[in-house]
């Protein structure tokens, strides 16, 4: 199984010359997931937060950080 960078995805939605396709693409992948997983990912990738900051901004265990990354990221694989 390929793993997913979703920050080498992030990158390709952002870059100018990037299709609307892909763009809409990933931002219909990211709609499918869990809000709870989506914000974890959406913090960890685009923000750059590290995981301690994530668990503090959203009052969970850094933990369930992980482990909603981790969810999150094989669901991602999944639907690209």
């Amino acid at each position: 199984v390929q793993a997913l960078d979703v920050d080498a995805l992030a990158a390709i939605a952002d870059a100018p010359d990037a299709s609307h396709e892909t763009a809409m693409d990933l931002d219909r992948c990211l709609q499918r997931l869990p809000v709870d997983q989506r914000a974890v990912l959406l913090l960890v990738t685009l923000e750059d937060m590290a995981y301690a900051d994530v668990a503090r901004v959203l009052g969970i265990p850094e933990g369930t950080v992980m482990s909603r990354l981790s969810r999150a990221r094989a669901r991602m694989r999944e639907l690209m």
